[in-house]
């Protein structure tokens, strides 16, 4: 999974998977594995002011890596 983060120029958007992927225990179930970034992106886009177009980029990432 840490190779999701260096395939983003984003540095907004590598921080947030970051602490998605450190929060993320292996074995989790999806549900909660979904809260779980919703939880951190929202979080993180009151401190870093994040985008649309970066959460849409972090979706199309995980998307991309089948973790969603």
């Amino acid at each position: 999974t840490t190779n999701i983060l260096f395939t983003s120029p984003n540095k907004k958007v590598k921080k947030v998977l970051k602490m998605f992927i450190g929060r993320v225990r292996k074995g989790t179930g999806w549900k909660p594995l979904i809260e779980e970034l919703k939880r951190t992106i929202n979080i993180e886009k009151r401190i870093r002011q994040l985008t649309v177009d970066d959460i849409e980029f972090i979706a199309l990432l995980l998307k991309e890596k089948g973790l969603i």
